[in-house]
């Protein structure tokens, strides 16, 4: 076998591997934790079960992206991914409000512009 030829068939293999053991590792990670994802074009925010949260500006368009929910009670918040469109999502903790928490949406920042939202994900964790 030449050298070339030995070189792709060991990467070959060991790529099979790390697929083979990631894809063992992913479904009881997956099990454990609920989640809801939500999106406004290609943007898009996931809201866990835990109170864990992600928000990712996946558009390089110069528009902000933010994560906004409502409690029970009326209050609103939000979260914004910070980075842009650097291909790293923004993420926090609500955990003291997950329970309490009633629907969620992603937004982007438009200027001079309403904001443009996606439709409402209503939380029912069980409820």
């Amino acid at each position: 076998m030449r050298r070339g030829n030995l070189i792709r068939t060991a990467a070959t293999a060991a790529m099979a591997a790390g697929l083979a053991i990631g894809a063992s590792a992913a479904p009881g990670a997956a099990a454990d934790r609920s989640y809801i994802v939500t999106k406004q074009g290609a943007d898009w925010g996931q809201f866990y079960d835990d109170g864990e949260f992600l928000i990712c500006d996946e558009e390089a368009d110069g528009h902000g992206v933010y994560l906004q929910y409502r409690n029970e009670e009326g209050d609103t918040r939000s979260w914004t991914d910070s980075g842009g469109a650097d291909g790293v999502c923004g993420s926090g903790d609500a955990t003291d409000a997950i329970s309490a928490a009633h629907w969620f949406r992603v937004c982007e920042r438009i200027n001079n512009r309403p904001d443009k939202c996606s439709d409402k994900a209503y939380i029912t964790w069980g409820d």
